[in-house]
């Protein structure tokens, strides 16, 4: 007697427990827009607006006037359909489902399935990310004060510490923080290292390494410092124009880059503010530039993130004051080679979604949904009677952003 039981139900689920075992940033970032996703119809290039903190002006005394509420968003879309294609046969459903057919054939589709999600994922940090690590490159992430540093950085940024934070690292640089930590005078810490090459938490993350961490092309060499070339920056812009770059040539998104005023005499310094209190952070604003841009005699217009707010607006404020004409541009150090970007982030520094799929017009198709973590994965099973084929489908719709308020990236060598 042929089998009664709907497969496609069963391998759906078998596929989500695997899909929440084997991933780095879906199973760390923050999933609450999927629950925005869970009815109706999805095609790629759909999005929402994932809304940023507000904040607000306190004042004192008994007299006080209302502002307007500042709402900042940043959209979260649904990128090109994931799938993975497996063939099968009959025998695989019906005598080794569970005899060997879930990890020699499920298990690897769905970690390449995620490989694949991670590495778009990663990918966008290099130009969604703006603020980088004081020791921006090195051979390697290799001491307690490399993971500390981006730590650091956010609080003065006004980062709550009341939520998991994460800090994704390349193998490489994983295994060189290991042994440079191992045999210090922590037991655990040593115990984990040496007997599961572990790291747990460290500073003030839980530390993942991930094989799908980005690397950075820059194209052509820029040189050390540049400058600002423009008399008329205000309050919103988003555009630059720079001028004294070594080379001609294509200037790569993902470049980021401090702005120093004070080689300006008399300019008010550009540093970066703490979100909450706009305070100085002391440390020079950092920028990430969002398209490339052509370098001609020199010279360049270059759209960078975050747009620059002084107080003209107090509650959107992210800089202590403009940046000037004449100031100085200093390119994240190693940025004339290839490196690798490393994240440290907060839980709701990566927004994601993934709302489930309608179910195909095939003999089966099935679409799981985890509650818990948001994992959606449709499976679906189809044939091709002329080739005499079995066909299995797994598919995934993903959405994601990186809120850069609440992430930053540590470059690496590669």
């Amino acid at each position: 007697m042929s089998n009664t039981f709907v497969a496609s139900t069963l391998v759906s689920k078998d596929a989500a427990v695997h899909f929440k075992n084997f991933n780095t940033f879906i199973s760390t970032g923050q999933m609450t827009f999927s629950e925005m996703w869970q009815n109706g119809q999805y095609d790629a290039g759909d999005s929402i607006s994932v809304r940023l903190d507000n904040q607000f002006q306190v004042k004192r005394g008994d007299t006080v006037t209302v502002g307007e509420v500042q709402e900042q968003t940043r959209a979260l879309t649904l990128q090109p359909l994931y799938s993975v294609p497996v063939e099968y046969t009959t025998t695989d459903f019906t005598k080794n489902m569970y005899h060997g057919w879930s990890d020699r054939v499920l298990k690897p589709a769905v970690q390449n399935l995620i490989s694949k999600m991670n590495a778009d994922i990663a990918t966008a940090a290099v130009t969604q990310l703006n603020y980088y690590g004081a020791n921006a490159i090195s051979a390697s992430i290799n001491s307690f004060a490399d993971i500390e540093d981006p730590g650091t950085i956010l609080l003065d940024l006004g980062v709550p510490l009341d939520e998991k934070w994460y800090f994704a690292l390349t193998p490489k640089d994983k295994s060189a923080v290991g042994s440079a930590l191992q045999n210090s005078f922590n037991p655990t810490l040593n115990e984990e290292i040496s007997f599961g090459s572990r790291l747990g938490r460290l500073s003030y993350f839980d530390i993942m390494m991930d094989q799908s961490i980005a690397t950075y092309t820059p194209g052509i060499a820029l040189g050390t410092d540049n400058l600002i070339n423009d008399t008329s920056i205000s309050d919103g812009d988003s555009t630059l124009v720079l001028d004294g770059i070594d080379n001609d040539g294509t200037l790569v998104a993902g470049m980021a880059f401090s702005v120093d005023n004070s080689v300006v005499s008399g300019a008010a310094l550009c540093k970066s503010v703490n979100r909450i209190t706009k305070a100085s952070t002391g440390r020079d604003m950092q920028f990430v530039v969002t398209a490339n841009a052509t370098i001609s005699s020199g010279a360049a217009t270059i759209t960078v993130s975050p747009t620059m707010r002084d107080n003209t607006v107090p509650e959107l404020q992210n800089v202590s004051s403009l940046p000037v004409d004449n100031a100085s541009i200093t390119w994240s150090a190693g940025t004339d080679t290839n490196h690798k970007v490393n994240t440290a982030y907060t839980r709701n520094g990566l927004q994601l979604a993934m709302p489930p799929l309608a179910e195909l017009d095939t003999p089966e198709s099935s679409t799981f949904t985890d509650k818990d973590s948001g994992i959606s994965i449709r499976v679906s099973k189809s044939a091709e009677i002329l080739n005499n084929k079995n066909i299995l489908r797994l598919d995934a719709l993903l959405g994601y952003v990186w809120m850069p308020e609440q992430a930053i990236r540590v470059h690496s060598a590669v």
